[in-house]
């Protein structure tokens, strides 16, 4: 008995010097199943809202998070940890009590419909291993503002993001190869869509989701504030619920090239009043849905090329009046296609003009509207018997012409316009010109005439080329795009008047391959104009030759010869005394309206001190100024804008006698010699006489 109890109490000792295993605590109501050494949580039902997975259960790690494991449970939060590598499809759907979830890094897939219906999921990071977004992942996780797509997807898939309703941009990374369908659609607040700018797969404009050559608009954001909107010309196919719940938009042009529009394209864009398709679309069909519930459309035209219109294409469209049908067999779904209340006509298009063939006016309707046009081509004519029921029209006029007058009727309702005139538009181009010159254009236009176009093409080669001009009227055409072969150049412009009359008129240009030479005469230069050597021109290319023959090539300016320089022609060589009162006029060969002062012996003269007038300049020095002057030679100079102009006048000096102050200047004579010669010869013969008379005494 002591040998069993000594046994017992040495195992006891053993067992509490061994290490102590301890297991994490399974949070109640989580199950699981194991499998090796992992273990996958398969269900939660407990009532626990903040919920945390333990990394090991039972000594083995958790790796995995099955399929529905959280289904529409209350949980709040959710801790998953390190080691998991998979989210199950569905495995927190309808949690919509769900605000937080950490994923750790360990996850590399995430399945199907993950977080369907978090309502209540605002953020949410993605580990950087996934490489894809599968379907349906955060569809209606509505409170969801911001998500981050790793850098390592490579796929996001169909409906990823539907009807994230707080997602206001996205960006798409790099790697990214496929985009499923609806993955962006619904997102009531998505405002902006970006691209990596390396992504050889797809492409953003405005805002806007393309595949990477523009052929497939994959999304367009629903809250992108424009109203209207003109789908590029290179797209040839719309995606499903690409424009789906558009409220701002309310106008659509859809291109010619554009070949098929997916289910719900546009359904429910509540405010799209016009959607217009391109001329000769190629369009096949109006899908399921493709419109439902654009409830302010109220007239369209479906395109030729239309073969069928699928159920409930325009369910819901109530304020839809009419719809215009190609008359040819067209399949028109049974399931509320087309409304009851809606007017349906039927047109064909024969050479670039439309026909109403028939007219079902619908429930409730007495009459309809008739467009100016359809498919881009006017409406000309109706079907007998329809005009009853067409409440207003655009006229079509069927115009006739004779001697400048011109008169209308209308294809529709048969009225007839009044006479006119046909207005006068001329067409401003020479007559001829060079090949190696530029034809410039213009055209004249009659008041009120403001509908007219011009074009150019050429005779032979019949091909139009764009004319470069400052506006639609005029320009000029370039010489480099004159054809070898061609002789003509023909300007046409197309007109049309405020009554719908149109018109064409045309001017031909005569292109010559030698120059066209007009002969100018040599002319002299004078002081007011310049001259001009002997030279020829070129009426066509405006080039200048010296030569008749046109081979020696000069400038316009090699042709001009210099004005003269201003010179004397009246007034040289007058002469005055001093101290005469005689005005003295001189004349500049300068233009009037170039002169500017006088100088006199080299400095400027008071202007007082002269008149000048025209004819040429002509100067005249004031008489009371003469009579100041100094005895000498004077120079006169006439300044002008183009030179000087000098001439020389002279002032004579004048000679006098100082009378003695004893003598009266009696007007005899002045000279002061010949009277003191005359008093000594009258004394000399007084002295011989008293001589002669002594002797005779003696």
């Amino acid at each position: 008995m002591k040998k069993i109890l000594s046994i017992f109490l040495s195992i006891c000792t053993l067992c509490l010097l061994m290490p102590t295993v301890v297991f994490a605590q399974v949070p109640s109501g989580l199950h699981y199943s194991e499998s090796g050494d992992t273990v996958k949580i398969t269900e939660y039902v407990g009532d626990a809202t903040e919920v945390e997975i333990p990394d090991t259960i039972d000594g083995k790690t958790v790796t995995e998070i099955g399929e529905y494991a959280f289904l529409s449970t209350n949980v709040e939060s959710v801790k998953i940890p390190d080691g998991v590598t998979s989210i199950g499809m569905y495995a927190f759907r309808n949690c919509g009590a769900l605000k937080n979830i950490n994923i750790p890094e360990s996850v590399t897939s995430i399945g199907q419909g993950a977080f369907f219906s978090c309502w209540n999921l605002e953020n949410i990071k993605l580990p950087s291993g996934i490489t894809s977004i599968s379907p349906e992942t955060f569809v209606s996780c509505s409170k969801l503002t911001n998500i981050t797509i790793p850098e390592n997807v490579v796929s996001i898939g169909n409906a990823a993001f539907y009807q994230c309703m707080s997602l206001s941009s996205i960006e798409i990374p790099k790697n990214v190869t496929s985009i499923g369908i609806s993955a962006l659609a619904e997102c009531d607040k998505l405002a902006d869509i970006t691209v990596d700018e390396g992504n050889l797969y797809y492409c953003c404009e405005d805002g806007i989701l393309f595949n990477i050559d523009k052929t497939e608009l994959i999304q367009y954001p629903i809250n992108k504030s424009c109203e209207s909107y003109n789908i590029p010309e290179s797209v040839t196919s719309i995606r499903v619920a690409a424009f789906s719940l558009c409220k701002n938009l309310t106008s659509i042009s859809i291109p010619a090239s554009v070949a098929s529009i997916g289910d719900n394209a546009f359904f429910s864009c509540s405010n799209l009043k016009n959607v217009s398709f391109g001329m000769n679309s190629q369009l096949e069909s109006i899908n399921r849905r493709t419109f439902e519930s654009c409830g302010s459309l109220e007239s369209i035209v479906i395109p030729e090329s239309v073969n069928s219109i699928q159920d409930m294409a325009f369910y819901g469209c109530s304020n839809l009046k009419s719809i215009f049908l190609p008359d040819k067999e067209l399949s028109i779904g049974t399931e509320h296609a087309i409304l009851d209340t809606t007017s349906k006509i039927r047109y064909k298009i024969e050479n670039g003009k439309v026909i109403i063939t028939s007219i079902d006016l619908g429930s409730g309707k007495t009459d309809v509207e008739i467009p100016a046009k359809i498919g881009g081509y006017p409406v000309t004519g109706v079907a007998d018997g329809l005009l009853d029921k067409i409440s207003s029209h655009t006229h079509y006029y069927n115009w006739t012409e004779i001697n400048g007058k011109y008169k209308g009727e209308c294809g529709i309702c048969k009225e007839k316009t009044q006479e006119q005139t046909v207005p006068t538009i001329v067409i401003n181009a020479p007559d001829q010109v060079c090949r190696t010159h530029d034809t410039v254009v213009s055209v004249s236009l009659p008041e009120g005439l403001k509908n007219a176009t011009l074009y150019h093409e050429f005779s032979h080669s019949g091909g139009e080329i764009d004319l470069e001009a400052s506006d639609g009227l005029n320009g000029k055409v370039s010489h480099e795009s004159y054809p070898g072969e061609e002789n003509s150049l023909k300007f046409v412009v197309y007109a049309k008047t405020s009554d719908g009359f149109e018109f064409t008129v045309t001017k031909t240009v005569e292109i010559l391959d030698n120059h066209i030479l007009e002969h100018i005469s040599a002319k002299d230069a004078t002081a007011s104009k310049e001259g001009n050597i002997e030279y020829w021109t070129c009426k066509g290319c405006e080039k200048y030759f010296s030569d008749k023959d046109g081979e020696n090539e000069i400038e316009l300016k090699d042709t001009v010869v210099s004005r003269k320089a201003p010179e004397i022609i009246e007034g040289k060589g007058q002469s005055v005394n001093q101290g005469e009162k005689k005005s003295l006029s001189f004349t500049s060969s300068a233009p009037f309206n170039e002169f500017k002062y006088v100088k006199l012996d080299g400095k400027v003269l008071d202007s007082k001190n002269y008149t000048v007038k025209e004819g040429s300049t002509i100067v005249t020095l004031n008489k009371d100024f003469v009579s100041t002057l100094k005895a000498g030679k004077h120079i006169l100079t006439i300044v002008s804008e183009t030179g000087e102009a000098s001439v020389e006048f002279t002032v004579n000096k004048t000679s006098t006698v100082k009378p003695s102050k004893n003598t009266t200047n009696t007007g005899l004579g002045s000279n002061i010699g010949l009277w003191i010669s005359l008093m000594f010869t009258s004394l000399e013969a007084m002295g011989i006489g008293l001589i002669c008379r002594k002797r005779k005494m003696k």
